[in-house]
């Protein structure tokens, strides 16, 4: 017969045994899911598919627009990207949240400073925004002119939105992609889904910025 002494010995070392195998290794929180990557993933993904199943179309943008509101309710997006100026001004930045490429598909976090404004611009290709915070006063902007003149151009406004937290909107690529924004009452901060990588050379170097009150 085992000693009393002995078998409560006995059973100590089987629950610190017990205790070493159930607890994580220092740095197995690493190893977790990362449930923010999974949902840019998702994203990505989904707009994908649309643009390959619909084309650039108004109902991929609408599938488009029903991914980025499911992204935009998964926290820590703003901090997710390392930011860099935008349009070449210090009131306005952007990060990359994912990338096919620098002509493929792109997810990009976007912050305005209040009362920034965006010059009239375009950017090559299709894309999607969605708040995240602030009122966005977005302007869609038509060229009007015969586009011979490489050096001028007549825009009108075709049409005015604010969108606030949780809304979005669309642009379709060239011509249809000419648009600004201003930031109203405070900062804005938005996630931005496009054809083409919107901060890389192949935009940045080709797009272009419009003075609506000279053409240039």
């Amino acid at each position: 017969m085992v000693p009393l002494r002995t078998r409560f010995a006995t059973v100590a070392a089987a629950l610190v045994l017990c205790a070493c195998a159930s607890s994580p290794r220092e740095g197995a929180s690493s190893h977790r899911p990362d449930s923010l990557q999974a949902a840019i993933d998702e994203a990505m993904a989904e707009s994908r598919r649309a643009i390959d199943e619909l084309g650039e179309t108004p109902a991929a943008m609408a599938r488009i627009q029903g991914a980025l509101d499911r992204l935009a309710r998964v926290p820590g997006l703003r901090e997710r990207a390392s930011m860099g100026e935008l349009h070449r001004s210090s009131s306005m930045q952007a990060g990359i949240l994912a990338s096919e490429g620098e002509e493929g598909i792109t997810l990009i976090v976007v912050r305005f400073a209040a009362g920034s404004t965006t010059p009239v611009h375009d950017h090559l290709t299709w894309g999607v925004v969605h708040v995240l915070e602030g009122r966005d006063k977005y302007v869609e902007w038509r060229r009007v002119d015969d586009g011979t003149d490489s050096a001028r151009a007549d825009l009108h406004s075709e049409r005015e939105i604010v969108l606030g937290p949780g809304q979005s909107t669309y642009w379709l690529g060239p011509p249809a992609d000419i648009h600004s924004q201003e930031a109203l009452d405070g900062d804005v901060w938005e996630i931005v889904m496009a054809g083409k990588n919107l901060l890389g050379s192949i935009v940045q170097d080709h797009r272009h910025n419009f003075d609506v009150e000279t053409g240039r």
